[in-house]
């Protein structure tokens, strides 16, 4: 649809941002620092602290307390201000005037560099957000920019007649970065009466990257959403892995939730990290950590270095580790699921296992303590005979290994009767989603 259309040119520039290139730091610094890496420990020195049972007893009470901090109900008005809006503004007509508007903006940012052919065409275009200012709102079913302004804002309605007010702006200095992965091809047929001219319209686009984002939904004079976007781009201009750094900082606040990406950077060619935090109602649900490196180019991911996580529920559960060459666990875990030579022979499988879990610390620990109390490794598991051919054919799973040298797929130990309770409130909370948002 053309009005889809629309809505990526104007929101291009700030997606970029908030998406492509990832969510970091206040620190305006070009040479943003690694963080130091967690250290899980050894992955042989499982403490017996705690037995499988009280473990499976912490697992099931920190779930039960996750899960309560999140409530269906308290995205409820969201849902009703979608309904609301697909229902009555979002037609092709309602955003006739819109698509006009934003197409002859988009013209001014437009110039032409050939013309190759008459059937072949090449635009340069800077696709730049902050030129898509303007206020807009909803007369007679239809949007009306009804004044110029330094941000984007469209003004409407909702079910209760309610006053609701989404706002985009940008602020600060900005960073034009090109590349052919931003280039658009676009091809066009009119029919002449015998057959289809062909035209073909190449445009090299400009994306230019505002340092600050600030998107906001306000419902009644109450902010409802609102996420914020600082980001820090060093570039020469031609977007480049091996030597482009990138920091941002992202926060978005859905009503009591918190979504707040502290941390996160890439640096060329290939060393990366992310420090993020959810919070319901004031209080941290999770935290998570992860820094990795390796190499990268514009063509491809040429090698992974050590990857790095830690991941913490509500300080009552953590789960952290290191693989120690990317690359290595990549191939053997590209030859499980790719090569029949590997996935149909249970010696050579259960040997490329080895090769993955030979790169893996990966362990369960719980109320902060440095005493690993689990394992997660991946094991074997004998996935049937398909069509009957009499081969058996093998497949991997995360397995939980405790200090007793049991062990347990995850399908086998997180099912439904082991973990009842948890699994009927996740199941309603989920039911509860699907039947609010099913529009």
């Amino acid at each position: 649809m053309k009005k889809m259309k629309l809505l990526g040119c104007m929101f291009l520039g700030a997606s970029l941002t908030l998406g492509t290139i990832s969510c970091g730091s206040d620190n305006n610094s070009n040479e943003p620092d690694v963080p130091t890496p967690v250290d899980p420990g050894k992955k042989d020195d499982v403490s017996k602290d705690m037995t499988p049972e009280e473990q499976k007893h912490q697992l099931e009470v920190t779930g039960k307390k996750a899960l309560g901090m999140i409530n269906a109900n308290d995205f409820r008005n969201l849902d009703q201000i979608a309904h609301h809006l697909d229902r009555n503004y979002m037609s092709e007509s309602a955003w006739k005037d819109v698509n006009k508007w934003a197409d002859d903006v988009l013209k001014t940012l437009t110039t032409t560099i050939s013309t190759r052919s008459t059937i072949h065409k090449d635009y340069a275009r800077l696709i730049d957000a902050s030129k898509f200012t303007g206020h807009f709102n909803v007369q007679n079913g239809k949007w009306v920019r009804v004044s110029d302004a330094d941000d984007l804002q469209f003004s409407f309605l909702d079910q209760n007649n309610s006053q609701c007010i989404l706002t985009l702006a940008t602020s600060g200095k900005t960073t034009r970065v090109r590349s052919e992965y931003f280039n658009q091809e676009d091809y066009d047929y009119d029919y002449n009466g015998d057959d289809y001219d062909k035209t073909i319209t190449t445009y090299e686009n400009t994306i230019v990257v505002p340092e600050n984002v600030r998107l906001t939904l306000t419902q009644a004079g109450k902010q409802i959403i609102s996420v914020d976007v600082h980001t820090s781009l060093t570039t020469k201009g031609e977007l480049d892995f091996s030597a482009d750094n990138v920091e941002v900082t992202c926060k978005t606040i859905v009503n009591n939730y918190e979504v707040n990406v502290k941390r996160a950077f890439y640096k060329g060619p290939g060393t990366a990290a992310a420090d993020v935090e959810i919070k319901s109602g004031g209080k941290t649900l999770l935290t998570a950590t992860a820094t990795a490196n390796g190499n990268i180019s514009n063509e491809r991911v040429n090698s992974i270095g050590t990857v790095n996580m830690a991941i913490d529920l509500l300080g009552e559960l953590q789960i952290k580790g290191t693989c120690d060459d990317g690359s290595r666990f990549y191939d053997a875990i590209q030859a499980m699921d790719d090569d029949e030579k590997v996935y149909t022979n249970e010696p050579v499988f259960k040997k490329e296992v080895d090769k993955a879990n030979d790169r893996l610390n990966l362990g369960v620990f719980y109320n902060g303590s440095d005493k690993r109390s689990a394992n997660l490794l991946l094991g074997a598991f004998e996935d049937g005979d398909y069509y009957g051919s009499g081969a058996k054919y093998w497949s991997y799973q995360p397995v939980i290994k405790f200090s007793d040298g049991s062990s347990y797929g995850f399908d086998q130990y997180f099912t439904k009767q082991a973990f009842r309770s948890i699994f009927d409130e996740a199941t309603d909370l989920i039911d509860s989603f699907k039947r609010m948002f099913s529009f």
